[in-house]
């Protein structure tokens, strides 16, 4: 998806393990990043037009007790044109990475 809504907790909290995957604008660009994800209350709104991971897994946990282990892995981002809506070349080349990242 490419807005984490809040019809995603109840999935998150039915999980072992939720990973997400991002677009980054630090590091060179195609550079992989993996990181643990905590729920942040301090995160917590209204649930309006979108939410972030931190803000999901702290619903997760309050709404159903559950807290899945939880990743972000991002991939830094070459172009961030709208205009064309494809990844660039190097990025692409780095998506199979950002799959075997928690491996």
């Amino acid at each position: 998806r490419h807005v984490l809504t809040a019809d995603l907790v109840p999935d998150i909290a039915a999980s072992d393990l939720v990973i997400f995957l991002d677009a980054a604008l630090e590091g060179e660009p195609g550079e992989v990043r993996c990181r643990r994800l905590h729920p942040s209350r301090a995160a917590v709104s209204t649930m309006a037009h979108f939410l972030e991971p931190a803000e999901l897994l702290a619903w997760s946990q309050a709404l159903y007790g559950k807290l899945p282990e939880a990743h972000l892995v991002t991939v830094a981002g070459e172009s961030f044109d709208f205009a064309s809506n494809q990844l660039s070349a190097t990025v692409a080349a780095a998506a199979h990475s950002m799959l075997w990242t928690t491996r």
